[in-house]
């Protein structure tokens, strides 16, 4: 695609992984009822907290449905702790699937904490445990850029990082699109050109698909005058399945997607990586490091010569062929 010959202008954001797929196959995280019984998660000699107090746990669930790590607040008591680790044992689920896989996945939920009844030694238990909640997550795009979602006729503009709040309905897709106040109309076209390009996993509620809001870094760039072409992974199919041979630990069928912003130079090398939004998985942030620098690209160019940029790619990530 050719730009005017002054001002040539690219998204770049979410720029996709040209091997990787839609996913179709998926299937939400499902609590399996009834929890409990969680008669045994007490904590004694605990005073002053009212008759109930909730408070918000996160929590990882493997690949079998099973709670492997939890988080509390900042500066939550060890009693806290104690029950809410006795709590997350007596909780398991239908695991997320994705692509027909079984993925781990991050949820949050509100567990309770009353007063024992009847009891004289100041004794807390679990009041409730509230639904599970799991954010929208992007889905991995196939390969298509985004540059054509900018208008061709702004001058004098050279980087507008912006962070669009979109609203994901329960099918996945963006329903409205909402950007910091001050934004200017061309930006606001260009979001929502681009939201239309972009598939979700959507939020759920206790294994049920729900409306929610999620945020979505967006980068535009301004490149000098001539013709413009973008950055973009090389058509190599067996470098991306090296790479991805080297960084996944064996057996290991993590999947989901990290974003990262760094500098592709003119020999199509990568350096300056670092994470925009991860995965939400600390082992699949950690792979998704291991595979970017592993990976060449076909430069930018401007006028038909190479140069470096600086873009914002989503690298989807799925278990090496």
């Amino acid at each position: 695609m050719e730009f005017p010959s002054r001002t040539t202008f690219v998204v770049a954001a979410l720029l996709a992984f040209p091997v990787a797929a839609d996913v179709q196959d998926f299937r939400p995280l499902k609590p399996l009822l009834p929890h409990g019984p969680f008669s045994a998660c007490r904590s004694r000699g605990v005073e002053g907290i009212g008759p109930s107090r909730d408070f918000i746990v996160q929590v990882e669930v493997d690949e079998a449905g099973t709670i492997e790590s939890f988080e509390l607040p900042d500066r939550s008591p060890g009693w806290l702790t104690d029950i809410a680790a006795c709590a997350v044992e007596r909780i398991v689920f239908e695991p997320e699937i994705k692509d027909g896989i079984p993925a781990k996945t991050r949820a949050q939920f509100q567990l309770a904490i009353a007063p024992v009844t009847g009891n004289p030694e100041s004794e807390l238990g679990v009041a409730s445990v509230g639904e599970f909640i799991t954010p929208a997550r992007m889905r991995p795009r196939a390969g298509k850029s985004l540059s054509g979602c900018l208008p061709v006729n702004l001058r004098g503009i050279q980087v507008s990082r912006l962070m669009m709040t979109a609203t994901v309905a329960a099918d996945g897709a963006i329903i409205a699109t909402e950007l910091p106040v001050g934004s200017e109309a061309w930006m606001a076209k260009s979001a929502e050109c681009i939201a239309n390009q972009l598939r979700f996993y959507p939020a759920t509620r206790n294994g049920m698909a729900i409306e929610s809001t999620t945020e979505v870094p967006l980068v535009l760039k301004q490149y000098g005058s001539g013709k413009f072409e973008y950055a973009k992974i090389r058509a190599d199919t067996g470098m991306i399945e090296a790479a991805f041979q080297a960084c996944y630990p064996p057996g290991k069928q993590l999947t989901g997607s990290v974003v990262f912003e760094f500098d592709v130079h003119r020999d199509g090398s990568v350096s300056n990586a670092k994470i925009m939004r991860g995965s939400g998985d600390a082992e699949l942030d950690g792979i998704a490091s291991c595979i970017l620098p592993r990976l060449k690209f076909e430069p930018a160019k401007v006028d038909d010569k190479p140069t470096k940029t600086h873009v914002t790619w989503e690298l989807p990530l799925r278990p090496p062929s």
